[in-house]
């Protein structure tokens, strides 16, 4: 023990054998507990004062990795090589509690610390294991709550004791199950077991009521298909059911559910159900001159549990090159509402201001001199509008464009307004709310006026619109009405919820069913605070604002430098929604659910310059100064950096901050810094020009010295900043 301030040895812990791996205080400092690599695996906690022993841990059968006390000092865990944790009591004699982890060495086992849900410290342990897991553990109980599985430095799963699950989209399609030699996909089971946000509902204590592995008895269970094609004109697969039945069997092209299939229109030979289809009846759905996929899978009677299926892979007849695809977007938008109680401030124009610059973009990439591809349907409840945003309007346009539609056009479709739950039990779902919709007096009237996502899954399906590419963007979020966790719309009596809760988890189950159903590429704004979705300050919803500071700002979305790619456009949202929100103090984490990438659009300077931010600070670009002798003509200063790193810190200021900064932003709309400095002796003049889209907008003249550059860029910054944000 040493004294902190001086230095001094105060004290020497005399006890162990071999080397001290670990030294802790206890919070009162009154005790500190310590671990070797003695044979005989003890801990010892000591008296920080006297130095005496107190008690000696014994328990463990191999080494003690760590040790370490609770907030209030009352227990300590220790962790093993033998991999399991040890909770001892210090003044109690409540026998130790031997938490069985894992069969490899652990790494730590942690305490919780005091926090809004837990005052004290110390509910909830956490342990680390050479197996790359972690596992959160009921202090009170030493019962499992559930495991963190690190696929890597991004994707990961958490699992509960009943092996329900929920982690990042690409961990849950990696990982599976094994039954002997048969391999089950999480995949095939997520119906039943994947709960979103299943961490945050273990740690708030909800009962979560999905079945459990061992209640699914999975092995054993689900159909086998199988290709016995043997004809050059046609597809033959044969499926047999095993213990859970057999339900629909459906067929994708491509990714996309295709064509579904009773048991009873498959040809039954014996115990074998047999689909046989000719290729000619598929071609419709293929890509041009493309290799395109065929998958079957079969489902168990109750249709919530898939076989893996087989993949087939067939060259489409048309010899041709793919014709240039069209483009056509539906744009939902619903601000007014039957009476004032719904009633949005931005949905509409939301919906607007994505189509357009949707429409400048996909022009530039699809469009040729002599012909058009982009077809835009606007339905708003803006004065300008193709349609009014009711069911029976989008339903028709739905309708008109699987007229038009081929396999090799994309389809996108943009909603903003309201979204609830509706439904019991079972049978609950998503709801998008037309304009038709009031603070009506039934439940039944939902289905009159919403749109549920069974009846859009109908609407679009390949049968009825052929186009693979298909894009959802569903700002449904976005009411800026709620500030409680629980939001009622309407009269006390209809219980209808925003989405929270149990009600936010299947929100989020609906759309990836919606995905898997459609095929379509899904951006969804889901959140666990309705405060966010409309924010005032950018006189918008917060996902359209932040899809459209992506292309007007952030040009390393950009594919190839132009291109505008579908999933990096909405990871560069989902990250701007995510911060935006915490800086008042809220959490939005939107949704992406995609089989498929692609670009949509190409962003240039006159599609950015289109783009009209609400409330735009002026955006700062990387300055450029140079020094001014012909011998150097180079930044041999570092000017640049310094004067970068204080815009920098101007526009980190918040929603104070006058500027905004990105240094490699090449929108029109950037300001830059340039100029050329003299020197002489310790003395530096330089003239700075404020430029924007090249043209000089400010200029003026600063001096200092070459041992006080710092200064000298941060007045180059601070006026700057000053003469713009005032100009604008």
């Amino acid at each position: 023990i040493w004294d902190a301030v001086k230095g001094d040895s105060l004290k020497t812990l005399r006890g162990h054998t071999y080397a001290v791996t670990s030294a802790r205080f206890s919070p009162d400092g009154t005790k500190i507990v310590t671990t070797s690599e003695d044979r005989d695996n003890k801990a010892i906690v000591w008296d920080a004062v006297t130095g005496d022993t107190l008690k000696t841990l014994k328990g463990h059968t191999e080494r003690i990795i760590s040790a370490q006390f609770t907030p209030d000092g009352k227990k300590i865990v220790t962790a093993s090589n033998d991999g399991t944790a040890i909770i001892w009591a210090l003044s109690s004699r409540i026998p130790p509690q031997v938490l069985k982890v894992s069969s490899t060495a652990l790494l730590s086992a942690q305490f919780s610390p005091a926090s809004a849900d837990d005052r004290e410290g110390g509910k909830i342990i956490v342990t680390l294991s050479n197996d790359n897991t972690a596992k959160l553990w009921n202090t009170a109980t030493g019962k499992l709550l559930y495991t963190f599985f690190s696929v890597d430095s991004v994707d990961y799963l958490i699992v509960d004791r009943g092996y329900r699950y929920d982690g990042t989209e690409a961990a849950r399609k990696l990982l599976y199950f094994i039954c002997g030699t048969e391999v089950i996909g999480l995949d095939q089971v997520k119906d039943q077991l994947w709960v979103p946000n299943l961490a945050e509902r273990i740690l708030k204590g909800d009962s979560i009521n999905s079945k459990t592995l061992n209640e699914l008895a999975i092995c054993g269970l689900t159909p086998v298909v199988e290709d016995a094609s043997s004809k050059a004109d046609e597809y033959f697969f044969k499926i047999t059911p095993r213990l859970g039945g057999l339900g629909e069997t459906t067929l994708s092209v491509n990714g996309n559910p295709t064509l579904t299939y009773k048991p009873g229109e498959l040809k039954k030979n014996g115990e074998i159900y047999e689909l046989i289809i000719k290729k000619d009846s598929l071609s419709n759905y293929f890509m041009p001159g493309a290799n395109n996929k065929v998958t079957v899978k079969a489902n168990t009677a109750g249709n919530d549990i898939t076989s893996r299926g087989v993949i087939v892979t067939a060259l489409s007849d048309n010899k041709t090159p793919a014709a240039r695809p069209n483009l056509y977007a539906v744009m939902i938008g619903v601000s007014k509402y039957k009476g004032d109680d719904l009633d949005l401030k931005y949905a509409a124009k939301d919906a607007t201001d994505i189509s357009t610059a949707v429409s400048n973009a996909a022009k530039k990439l699809l469009n040729t001199r002599d012909s058009n591809h982009v077809f835009m349907y606007n339905l708003t409840t803006e004065p300008i509008h193709y349609l009014l945003p009711e069911k029976n309007g989008i339903k028709k346009v739905l309708k008109e464009i699987g007229t038009k539609a081929t396999a090799n056009d994309i389809l996108l479709i943009f909603f903003a307004g309201h979204g609830i739950m509706a439904g019991e039990g079972d049978t609950k779902q998503f709801y998008f709310l037309t304009a038709d919709a009031s603070t009506f007096s039934t439940t039944d009237a939902i289905k009159d006026v919403g749109i549920s996502t069974t009846e859009l899954t109908e609407w679009m399906k390949p049968q009825n619109i052929k186009a693979q590419k298909r894009i959802l963007i569903f700002d449904a979020c976005n009411s800026g009405q709620a500030i409680k966790d629980l939001v009622k719309i309407g009269n006390e009596s209809q219980q209808y919820l925003a989405a929270r809760g149990d009600d936010k988890a299947q929100q989020i189950k609906a759309i990836d069913k919606l995905n898997e159903k459609s095929g379509l590429f899904i951006l969804s704004a889901s959140a666990s605070n309705q405060s966010a979705y409309e924010m005032g300050r950018y006189s918008q919803g917060l996902l359209t604002y932040a899809l459209l500071k992506a292309i007007k700002q952030q040009p390393d979305i950009l594919e190839d430098g132009g291109y505008l790619n579908v999933s990096r456009w909405f990871d560069a949202a989902g990250k701007t929604v995510s911060d935006l929100a915490k800086e008042s103090g809220a959490r939005q984490d939107p949704q992406i659910v995609t089989n498929t990438n692609f670009n949509i659009g190409q962003v240039d300077n006159e599609v950015m310059a289109m783009i009209v931010l609400p409330l735009q600070k002026a955006l700062f670009a990387g300055s450029n100064f140079q020094n001014a002798d012909e011998n150097i003509a180079a930044d041999n200063l570092g000017l640049n950096k310094m004067t970068d790193q204080q815009l920098s810190e101007i526009a980190a200021r918040g929603a104070n901050a006058p500027i905004s900064y990105i240094a490699g932003s090449n929108t029109p709309d950037a300001y830059t810094l340039s100029g050329r400095y003299t020197i002489s002796g310790n003395n530096i003049s330089i003239n700075i020009f404020v430029r924007q889209d090249n043209q000089s907008k400010q200029n003026f003249k600063l001096t200092g010295t070459t041992d006080k550059l710092n200064e000298l860029a941060t007045q180059i910054a601070a006026r700057a900043a000053e003469l713009i944000a005032g100009h604008k």
